[in-house]
């Protein structure tokens, strides 16, 4: 099941893998623009949905969800950033 949760209106949500095309449509119709892709387990392999050329930008930060993780500061520190740039550039617009 495809469910996206809002954790920021307008600026942050949460899902699951994008496998169909209606799932980048259901983005596109909440206003979502960029995609930031955590999960370690998800190769680059988009299943042909084009997400690189269809949202204005595409990251792939691989993490997985232990307390063992290595560098996770270092990843959680770079997620913080781009968030935090797009979310000072959303204030300003």
């Amino acid at each position: 099941m495809f469910t996206v949760s809002t954790i920021l209106p307008n600026f942050l949500f949460l899902g699951p893998e994008l496998t169909e095309p209606s799932h980048v449509e259901e983005l596109k119709n909440l206003g979502v623009k960029r995609i930031m892709n955590l999960a370690a387990e998800l190769n680059e392999d988009d299943h042909g949905l084009s997400l690189k050329e269809r949202f204005d930008r595409y990251v792939k930060i691989p993490m997985r969800d232990t307390v063992e993780e290595e560098n996770v500061l270092k990843d959680v520190r770079r997620v913080c950033e781009i968030l935090g740039k797009y979310l000072f550039l959303s204030y300003l617009s």
